[in-house]
């Protein structure tokens, strides 16, 4: 028997009449007549955590029936009060607690009066027989021999119904999701399946939408509000307007029926859940709240397309034991190699190769879309959260890109993603834009001038914005390449506008413009930059501690100072601290002249991160300063063994071989700088005052024009 995640919500039809008394909102009936003083009433129950061991857990039970009771509660959902609502979640959820709603419904209700029941947990069928079609499993009870109590029959859910329907002439709609993802006593004769076959038989009339056909399991996952089912998830957002396709304010059977399919559906693939729903289509369930409405569509306005995987323990025991050994074998280590993201290497251990085994035994068939989808949602993974990191723009967070989290393999992950799911998918051309996205971040590997790399990265970016335009990241990137490759600050402010008009909150296109042009010394545009990023978030502490940089580098001993206060107010508040932030704190102690001090920051931030060349730059600067040429060789090797493209880290060697008179080496040193970045002045002049100094003046001269023309301070380090 497989789990049934079973919400079964009896609607009092529908969500649009509600009574004008204690807290019920009085709205438009079925009919479109005023709902006088009819009353509204309903049970919520959710089990996701049941006394039984032997009973599988649910992930997200609970959480769906308070998510359901809280629409109850608010406006759109009629503004039940306590008197009209009941809710009963785990343990509270006992048989006999669910039975005494249940019945205290049928004691309220009277005509035309609306009941909800709402129950999300197991469902199982023991026996074959016709006149016992299954039972709801209450949190008290046993893992077999239901008839012995803790359980809830059908038969008796039947009679509510038909009590409510026939009797009191109640408005009655029966919702279901059915999860067939656990091992329960019914399991060898399908008993989650004859249960939601038994549930989806219509007693009185009443209407029912069921979260997916007999044969198939309802997804649950992290990717639906934080973990929700995939049915419930949409459900809601539907009856709050979503599903209003002719926006007349009341959202219909048939409107949810769509909205549900075109969701749904989807969004499970390639696992398939199709959402079943009987009865009058017309029928209204619901009337539109406007503003709870705006504010839903606000809140999804930017969200990226996101894939996450799903549980299927329950369901996936019952297939094995049905398997033989290799087939098992090779499913867990296809699973583990999943998880530790061995996706293609080693060769012989790999998700890839156990998934291409495994996709061709018809033994475990019914795994397969669920494999395709958990690989998949693995897959992606790597990039969505380097995205995340990059969009929530955590200062903290982003020390760890191409360190703790690799960029090199993305692309092939997304492209392997996208062949799995297939061109039909929702998530495809998303994985493709995301791929090329990738492969431009990874193909620019420097910042310095260089307009064929520039442009190749560009065609990239331009290709990913062209699949998904509603994405900001390709317009950073095009920002980044702009301002360091091409050197073209205009449309480099270009690029950071539109990226902040798709994500208006964002701080990091502006934050990182403004840090690459103070780098170049065009300090006035910088100044712009940074403007722009404290109007999106004046106190996000990469708007600090660019404005810091701004004043470290803009010249003046009264800007240092100023610097410094910054850094020190922001460590006081308890702002974040991270490598970056001690060295740009130890520069500006280096510029005030407090070289023991400065020192100690950048060791500081050399124990956070030892792979940040910066750091050991400025050291190797710091060192130079005070005459500790030795150590300043050491660090700038170091800096150098990290990362070979920074320019300066050759230019400040340069400087140290010059001062040593190993003017052989420095003259190597500094054409080695201005290979790397011809566009620093500083590195023209050094190479200039080496010739001036070993004699060869007609060189000296050269250089030393073509580091005036470019207007650069010589005493300048960055």
């Amino acid at each position: 028997m497989k789990k049934i995640n079973l919400f079964i919500l009896i609607l009092a039809f529908g969500f649009d009449s509600f009574a004008q008394i204690k807290g019920a909102t009085p709205i438009a009936d079925v009919s479109g007549q005023s709902s006088g003083d009819r009353n509204t009433y309903a049970v919520v129950v959710g089990i996701s955590d049941y006394q039984d061991k032997d009973i599988p857990d649910l992930l997200f039970a609970d959480k769906d029936a308070e998510t359901f009771a809280n629409f109850l509660r608010s406006p759109a959902g009629g503004a039940l009060d306590g008197d009209h609502i009941q809710v009963l979640t785990n343990s509270q959820a006992t048989a006999g607690r669910i039975a005494e709603a249940l019945d205290a419904l049928i004691e309220k209700s009277k005509k035309d009066d609306q009941v909800i029941i709402y129950f999300s947990g197991h469902g199982d069928v023991e026996g074959k027989k016709l006149t016992q079609p299954g039972f709801l499993l209450c949190w008290d009870s046993p893992s077999r021999v239901y008839m012995g109590g803790g359980t809830y029959s059908l038969s008796f859910l039947q009679e509510v119904v038909s009590t409510l329907s026939v009797q009191n002439q109640a408005k009655v709609v029966v919702i279901t999701d059915a999860c067939h993802a656990g091992k329960l006593a019914g399991s060898q004769i399908g008993g989650a399946q004859l249960t939601t076959a038994n549930l989806a038989k219509q007693y009185a009339n009443e209407v029912k939408i069921l979260s997916c056909q007999p044969n198939e399991f309802s997804l649950e996952g992290e990717q639906w509000g934080g973990g929700r089912g995939v049915f419930s998830y949409h459900l809601v957002d539907g009856l709050l307007g979503l599903a209003d396709r002719n926006n007349d304010g009341q959202v219909t059977l048939g409107e949810i029926d769509r909205y549900l399919e075109d969701h749904v559906t989807e969004e499970a693939s390639p696992q398939s859940q199709v959402p079943i729903l009987l009865g009058n289509k017309t029928d209204k369930l619901a009337t539109v709240n406007s503003k709870i409405l705006n504010e839903l569509k606000k809140n999804k306005i930017g969200n990226m397309l996101v894939m996450g995987s799903t549980e299927s323990r329950g369901f996936e025991e019952d297939v094995l034991t049905k398997t033989d050994t290799l087939i098992r074998n090779n499913y867990f280590a296809f699973k583990k190699a999943v998880h530790e993201k061995r996706f293609f290497f080693p060769a012989i251990d790999c998700a890839e190769k156990y998934y291409t085994q495994l996709e061709k035994d018809e033994s475990i068939a019914s795994l397969r879309g669920i494999m395709k989808r958990n690989y998949a949602a693995a897959l992606q993974d790597d990039a969505q959260q380097a995205m995340n990191i990059w969009l929530k723009a955590d200062v903290q967070q982003l020390e760890c890109i191409g360190k703790s989290l690799k960029l090199e393999s993305i692309p092939k992950q997304l492209n392997r993603a996208a062949e799995l799911l297939g061109d039909g998918h929702y998530m495809y051309q998303s994985l493709k834009a995301r791929r090329l996205l990738f492969e431009g971040i990874i193909k620019m590997k420097h910042q310095n001038p260089d307009e064929v790399l520039g442009r190749e990265c560009l065609s990239l970016f331009r290709q990913s914005l062209a699949i998904e335009p509603q994405s900001p990241l390709p317009w950073h990137r095009m920002c980044q390449v702009y301002v360091s490759n091409l050197r073209q600050p205009d449309s480099a402010f270009i690029c950071a506008r539109q990226a902040r008009s798709l994500a208006s909150n964002w701080v990091l296109p502006f934050a990182d413009l403004g840090y690459k042009l103070i780098q170049q010394n065009k300090f006035e545009l910088a100044k712009l930059a940074l403007e722009e990023a404290e109007a999106i978030d004046s106190l996000h502490p990469y708007v600090i501690n660019r404005w810091a940089n701004w004043l470290t580098f803009s010249g003046g001993r009264a800007n240092l100072e100023k610097a410094e206060v910054l850094f020190e107010k922001y460590q006081e508040s308890g702002g974040p601290t991270y490598p970056c932030w001690f060295n740009d704190y130890a520069n500006v102690l280096k510029y005030l002249g407090r070289f023991s001090e400065s020192e100690e920051k950048f060791n500081q931030g050399i124990s956070l991160d030892s792979t940040q060349n910066s750091l050991w730059i400025n050291l190797g600067v710091l060192y130079i300063d005070t005459r500790n040429y030795a150590k300043a060789e050491y660090f700038l090797k170091k800096a150098i063994g990290l990362d070979s493209t920074t320019s300066s880290a050759w230019d400040n060697l340069g400087k140290v071989y010059k001062l040593t008179g190993r003017y052989a080496e420095a003259e190597q040193n500094l054409k080695k700088a201005i290979a790397l970045d011809s566009s620093f002045a500083t590195h023209w002049g050094n190479l200039g005052a080496l010739y001036n100094q070993t004699g060869r003046y007609v060189e000296a001269e050269t250089f030393l024009k073509k580091s005036h023309c470019a207007r650069f301070l010589l005493c300048s380090t960055l």
